[in-house]
């Protein structure tokens, strides 16, 4: 503003203007081309298992979305939740009803036998954890 309102002359006014509205679009620029990145998904098959939570899961849902913590993956489902799956007693206790994952380890093979699988591809998996309220008391 100080670079607009400077000088009172007519072509002076216009040129300082000019100025300062294309250093906001370069600094507006600039500041996209540095963050851009952090928009872009690399990884299809948390898209795939948040499109299927989607389609299977109620609106009411609260899944368990463990992705090394990072909150992208529970974002995909559209869902409450927690984006760690640790503790999964506890937060059946606190109103968890779903467990939803891309990666099939050891976790996803115990949920597996106690519970019931809704859905699995070799991209990711959903557990319904309703019948296992056992698992929280």
């Amino acid at each position: 503003w100080k670079i607009i309102t400077n000088n009172n002359k007519a072509l002076s006014k216009v040129f300082n203007s000019l100025i300062a509205v294309s250093l906001l679009l370069m600094s507006f620029a600039f500041g996209w081309y540095e963050v851009r990145g952090f928009f872009n998904i690399n990884h299809p098959e948390i898209i795939a298992a948040g499109q299927a939570v989607d389609r299977l899961l109620p609106k009411d849902a609260v899944v368990i979305a463990p992705y090394s913590g990072d909150p992208a993956f529970l974002y995909q489902t559209n869902r409450p939740g927690w984006p760690v799956g640790v503790e999964i007693e506890n937060k059946i206790k606190f109103g968890s009803t779903h467990y939803v994952s891309v990666n099939h380890d050891e976790v996803v093979e115990w949920l597996s036998k106690e519970c019931q699988v809704l859905e699995s591809t070799d991209q990711y998996i959903i557990i319904d954890l309703q019948p296992c309220q056992h698992l929280a008391n």
